[in-house]
Formats: C-alpha cells, structure tokens, sequence
C-alpha cells in the first residue's frame, strides 16, 4: 500500500456562536473576545442598532427580523472569507435554527479548500435562571407585559439543544455554560481560553 499523505493545515479559523435567551450575556461574552482575542463581533443587538435606529425588539416586524438575520449571516460570511475569527451572537431557538446560525457558505467552503484551511465551529448555550433574565430585562428598560409576553413566546418555542450539532458541514459541538452570576462569566471565559488557545481573563 502506498504512502498516504495528508495536506498540512494551513490555516484555522473559529465561528464561536454565543446563543440564550435574551439578556443571558451572550454581548459580554462576544465582547471580551472581540477585545482580548480580535474576534470580529455580529451581532443582532448591534445590526438592529445600525439599521433599525435602535427600534425596540418588541416593535419588530417578520420584515423586521428577516433583514436583521440576512445581514446577520452577510456579515459572518464577509469576516470569516476575509480569514477573521468571528464571534456571532443572537438567540436561534430550535435546533434547525441553529444549524443556520452555524451554516457555512459554498464559497467559503472553497476558500477552506485552496488553502488547506479548517473551521471550527463551536456553538455556546448560555443557560441563565428565568428570575436573572428578568432582572437584567428591567435593567435593560424591558418590562411590562410586552417583555413577558415575549419571554413566553420565546420558552415556548425553545427547544433544548443535543451535545452536538450535525450539518452538511460537520459536526458541532455544544457547549453550555451556567451565566447567573460574575464567577460564572469568569469559569465560562476560562474554559474558552483553553479550548481557543487565546487569553481573554
């Protein structure tokens, strides 16, 4: 049999996508590696900011929504293809929905493919008690019944996450964190630290 040799692995670049509910501290998170590792930061929080001027989620229309995401996906697509290590944060809430949040384009794919690159994808849960949401909410100026009603919706629809994430493109591991307090915030960057190979504490 004859020697098989395997193209060395030239380059490697990480989606790390921050997924939760709402106020689960899915920005702070995608802040401290945008800061500490030049992660390049998308998320929905900041798009709807730039386009929406800000408009509250509870006024968000279909319409709304569809364009946040579209530019949301744009966006990774654009840094990933630039050869950035993104961070994404926004708040898919069935399994299907976060295949699309972990989705990697064609054309990227080719990229990967000339110059014996690899992504690793890592899809990060952040699971944070219904009462901290809700004190983070108000916080936030989020209360009323609006912002219950849409906690409603949302649990609702929520489907628990498996510890891995199947698509077209691999295999995606699940990483859930505990988020309740600052001890937490600091074991969940921690175990990122190690599994990134970048210092964020």
């Amino acid at each position: 049999m004859g020697l098989i040799i395997v193209p060395e692995i030239r380059e490697v670049l990480y989606h790390v996508a921050l997924t939760g509910y709402p106020s689960c501290g899915k920005s702070e998170i995608g802040n401290v590696l945008s800061r500490r590792a030049g992660y390049r930061h998308v998320s929905t929080d900041m798009i709807r900011d730039e386009l929406l001027g800000g408009k509250s989620v509870f006024e968000l229309t279909k319409e709304d929504w569809d364009l946040l995401f579209s530019e949301f996906q744009t966006r990774k697509h654009l840094y990933l293809h630039d050869g950035k290590n993104v961070a994404t944060d926004n708040c898919p809430l069935t399994n299907d929905e976060r295949r699309v949040t972990m989705h990697v384009s064609p054309l990227f794919k080719e990229y990967l493919h000339e110059r014996n690159g690899r992504l690793m994808r890592y899809l990060v849960v952040l699971d944070t008690r219904m009462e901290e949401l809700a004190r983070r909410n108000e916080q936030r100026g989020r209360t009323g019944e609006a912002s219950y009603n849409m906690l409603k919706w949302l649990k609702g629809r929520w489907e628990e996450p498996p510890a891995v994430i199947a698509d077209d493109s691999g295999e995606v591991p699940v990483l859930r964190y505990e988020n309740n307090t600052p001890r937490d915030q600091q074991l969940v960057l921690k175990d990122l630290e190690t599994r990134l190979g970048v210092t964020l504490l």
